[in-house]
């Protein structure tokens, strides 16, 4: 998940919402998407104080994402590392 400037507009249910299909149509219940952003790209935004807050706060609401914040934001990426290679 990259940044995405929809959810400074507030629309990150929208954003959400596509990731939740996208796990929805590959059978997959959100253990292969990664939080990460362009911060560069989001350093420029005059909103950007309050992007991870935004969406966390819509996640933690989310019918697909509610019981996964955890995972989303972290969990997931300590999963990755631990496979790659040494």
């Amino acid at each position: 998940m990259n940044f995405d400037a929809e959810i400074l507009r507030g629309n990150a249910k929208g954003v959400l919402d596509f990731y939740a299909s996208a796990c929805e149509v590959a059978a997959d219940d959100g253990r292969h998407i990664l939080f990460g952003s362009d911060w560069i790209m989001l350093g420029r935004e005059p909103r950007a104080g309050n992007y991870l807050a935004q969406i966390r706060a819509v996640a933690a609401n989310h019918t697909f994402w509610r019981d996964k914040v955890d995972r989303l934001f972290g969990q997931n990426l300590l999963q990755f590392v631990k496979r790659a290679p040494a």
